[in-house]
């Protein structure tokens, strides 16, 4: 193949990757209006963007300010990081299919998990902590 057309396949490719991440950021839009706009009272597109102006908005704006509006964008904030530790987890053991369950991590952190509860008497966040604590030792003893 002529280096024209591994030039000219390089752009289509590089088009075609654009043209998605422009679809998937058009769709999370989407879904983040969707989430302020819909629930148990529709509020209308035109107040909501009203209310993310700054406007108080008579019966809708504790809704979508105090209620909506924190939730979608902690939402969307654990999707990225979900991403994220993903991505810095495939990098980390340059493999492309790794993952905390297929390694071992998971398995550590709920036999730590099960042990705190069972052994130590634990409850609550403490046994959130100690599955964390484990999760992260067996990640530093797998790396």
């Amino acid at each position: 193949m002529p280096l024209e057309g591994i030039v000219a396949s390089r752009r289509r490719n590089a088009r075609r990757r654009l043209g998605l991440r422009l679809f998937l950021v058009a769709i999370l839009a989407l879904a983040f209006v969707s989430s302020l706009m819909f629930g148990q009272s529709t509020v209308p597109p035109g107040d909501v963007l009203r209310i993310l102006m700054g406007e108080p908005v008579a019966g809708a704006g504790f809704t979508v300010g105090t209620l909506r509006l924190p939730r979608a964008l902690l939402s969307i904030l654990a999707g990225l990081s979900f991403g994220l530790s993903g991505v810095a987890f495939q990098i980390m053991l340059r493999n492309p299919l790794a993952s905390p369950d297929i390694i071992g991590i998971s398995s550590g952190a709920s036999a730590a998990a099960v042990f705190s509860i069972v052994v130590l008497s634990l409850s609550g966040p403490i046994v959130s902590l100690v599955a964390i604590l484990a999760g992260l030792a067996v990640s530093l003893v797998i790396y």
